[in-house]
């Protein structure tokens, strides 16, 4: 009998940070549209020690190029990689504000994490040229990532 992995829904920031972090093994969080900081994400993630599967949804959040530094790319690239189990990780950023820089940081950061073995980030509906787009490709043949 095989052991299934439970899916662990938060649609609030705050339902996140009140959860059990360090019993997580599989998170899927829809916080688009959020009102709340998300400044906080990164360091709540990196309590989540034995994390295998992380979703989130951050779509439609006015998240620009500076919001991603806030957002904490640098935090949050840092809490992933304490999380050893970590294997696959979906990144949804669809229909913000983010530009060629902000893919340039996302993309470095997120080639640092080389545990991962799925990758899908989401960068639709942005204000990412198409020289932009080939950041993010020159970024992943670069990586062992598999991107899917």
């Amino acid at each position: 009998m095989s052991s299934q992995l439970k899916v662990q829904c938060f649609h609030k920031l705050e339902d996140f940070l009140r959860s059990s972090l360090s019993s997580l093994t599989d998170v899927f969080m829809d916080l688009s549209n959020s009102n709340s900081s998300l400044k906080n994400l990164g360091f709540a993630i990196e309590k989540c020690l034995i994390l295998q599967n992380l979703s989130i949804i951050l779509n439609d959040n006015y998240i620009d190029d500076k919001g991603l530094l806030i957002l904490g790319v640098q935090s949050l690239d840092s809490s992933l990689q304490k999380l050893q189990r970590l294997s696959t990780l979906q990144l949804d950023l669809s229909q913000n504000s983010i530009d060629q820089q902000g893919v340039k940081n996302l993309t470095y950061y997120m080639a640092q994490y080389k545990r991962l073995y799925s990758l899908k980030l989401n960068l639709s509906l942005n204000k990412i040229p198409s020289d932009g787009a080939s950041d993010l490709d020159s970024q992943n043949k670069k990586t062992s990532l598999k991107n899917n």
